[in-house]
């Protein structure tokens, strides 16, 4: 699983991801945190003091298929089992990978 957070700016330096978060609002992808399942929260350009800058919706998305690339070469994941789930500003990151790279299905949740 990937998960694209919402906002920009980042992953954070702080426990974000980790400590839990009010339901209503909650875009730390706790829900997939699963000891059987791995998931992946990627960090871009410009973002947790990585080299570049911020370019809105470019440089950023090739991070993004250069991530689900790494992911899928690990050997211990299955690469026809990678899902990619985002929120907000990550639910459009996701939008553009499935429909414009991988070509695959898309689910609004």
């Amino acid at each position: 699983m990937i998960w694209l957070n919402g906002g920009y700016g980042g992953i954070g330096g702080d426990d974000y991801f980790w400590t839990p978060q009010p339901v209503e609002n909650d875009q730390t992808g706790a829900t997939f945190r699963d000891p059987n399942m791995v998931l992946m929260i990627p960090s871009f350009r410009g973002e947790n003091t990585n080299p570049g800058r911020y370019e809105m919706f470019y440089g950023e998305l090739e991070d993004l298929d250069s991530a689900r690339e790494y992911l899928a070469s690990l050997p211990y994941i299955d690469p026809k089992r990678i899902y990619v789930v985002g929120h907000s500003t990550g639910e459009r990151e996701h939008y553009w990978l499935v429909n414009t790279v991988i070509n695959s299905g898309q689910y609004s949740l």
